[in-house]
């Protein structure tokens, strides 16, 4: 007895429903805000004289990212608004000045994305706005969000080591664990490692991380995810060298959180005393000091 052939259509339905992506058209473009919390600490030690000191990290903030349309070459450019933002000290909240005019930002369709304009104000604070700005977007466009799928961002941050000046290529990869119908679990891992001759002496540098993140698999956008990444700057002079012995180490253990906020809806917008039809079908002129009265109507 033959065994009956399922309905090609009814197939290609299940296969449909078992392999969730991103559609290829996903865009960033839009208005895009999230509660953004930094937290840790930065210890530094003097193996030598066996003495160590630890400074909390604790910042907050609220974070609105306006994305434009594409360029030609396929890249968003955009501005990134920060408000809201506070670092804790003695226990208190303490406001972090910011660019009241925001950052502009370039996301680029494969990564690694870039803020454009000078954000040493927030890295006094050990705030890496590159770094959360990379959190934010970490799925490239058309990138298909599947079990088992996985993609990697390679970017080279810049390390200052006294009067030393390191670059440290690192790797974030990415690795989709399940998908559910509008959430995709999502585990990253991060590492970078680069060092240098300090002529005397020897300075190293790594950076390891791990994260979870949600996705949602409809639109590829971030809905939440939180990263711990430990960094560790060792320098070292031997005994016996022009210069004083010395084996430092400084080492930063912060994680980073991130939630998509609830978009708000949009505000009516005010015509003013000149509008002009998009379509170009018609204008409208209003006298100057025209103050419309309400009008009441009549319903008997």
């Amino acid at each position: 007895m033959r065994k009956p052939r399922l309905p090609l259509s009814f197939l290609l339905l299940v296969l449909c429903l078992a392999v969730p992506i991103v559609p290829a058209g996903a865009s960033w473009e839009g208005v895009h805000s999230f509660s953004v919390a930094v937290q840790g600490s930065v210890s530094t030690m003097d193996r030598l004289a066996s003495t160590s000191y630890s400074v909390p990290v604790d910042f907050r903030a609220t974070i609105s990212v306006t994305v434009d349309r594409p360029t030609a070459a396929g890249d968003y450019t955009g501005r990134m608004r920060i408000t809201e933002a506070s670092v804790r000290q003695d226990g208190e909240p303490v406001n972090v000045p910011v660019s009241s005019a925001g950052y502009r930002i370039l996301l680029r369709p494969q990564g690694p994305h870039e803020v454009l304009d000078d954000v040493s104000d927030l890295g006094a604070y050990g705030i890496d706005l590159n770094e959360i700005l990379n959190l934010l977007f970490p799925v490239p466009q058309g990138q298909r969000i599947e079990e088992g799928a996985s993609w990697s961002v390679e970017y080279t941050q810049s390390v200052q080591v006294g009067d030393i000046a390191l670059s440290l290529p690192t790797r974030h990869t990415f690795n989709v664990n399940e998908v559910r119908d509008s959430l995709a679990a999502v585990q990253s891992s991060l590492r970078g490692e680069t060092s240098a001759d300090l002529q005397p002496g020897r300075v190293s540098v790594t950076q390891v991380g791990a994260g979870a993140i949600h996705i949602d698999p409809a639109t590829g956008h971030l809905v939440r995810s939180a990263l711990t990444v430990r960094s560790t700057i060792e320098r070292s002079v031997p005994f016996g060298a022009l210069a004083p012995q010395e084996h430092s180490v400084l080492a930063a253990l912060v994680t980073t959180s991130v939630e998509r906020l609830a978009a708000a809806p949009a505000p009516i917008p005010w015509l003013g005393p000149a509008y002009d039809d998009p379509a170009g079908r018609f204008s409208l002129r209003l006298p100057e000091g025209w103050d419309p009265q309400p009008i009441g109507l009549d319903h008997s």
